[in-house]
């Protein structure tokens, strides 16, 4: 399945710190956004039972974001669903992963201790 390029549309990659999960590090980046645009982050245990974090992020003055995240989760978290999504208003979603429509990025981490 192949996205439709966007130029404003966020690139998400993760990966757990260490060996054994407990921080995820999320690596936003996103380029010519709005001055009234933002990304937003948000972070999710994968059954869809807690939302962990959640986050505004917005560009610098040529529209450029480039971020890293570093997220504190339980060791007991096996699956984390983060999702990035550029945003003129605040989101509210359910908390499922994958969330799909056309303006949403999502990678899926799971811990390297329950896998």
């Amino acid at each position: 399945m192949a996205l439709p390029e966007s130029s404003n549309r966020p690139r998400i990659t993760a990966s757990w710190e260490g060996d054994t999960g407990g921080v995820a590090v999320v690596k936003l980046t996103a380029h010519d956004l709005q001055a009234n645009e933002r990304i937003a982050i948000r972070a999710v245990v994968n059954s869809g039972s807690a939302e962990v974090y959640a986050s505004s992020v917005g560009a610098d003055i040529n529209g450029e974001v480039d971020q890293t995240v570093r997220i504190p989760v339980s060791a007991k978290t096996a699956d984390l669903c983060i999702t990035a999504k550029t945003t003129k208003l605040a989101v509210k979603e359910d908390l499922v992963c994958p969330l799909f429509d056309d303006t949403t990025v999502w990678v899926r981490l799971t811990s390297p201790a329950h896998g």
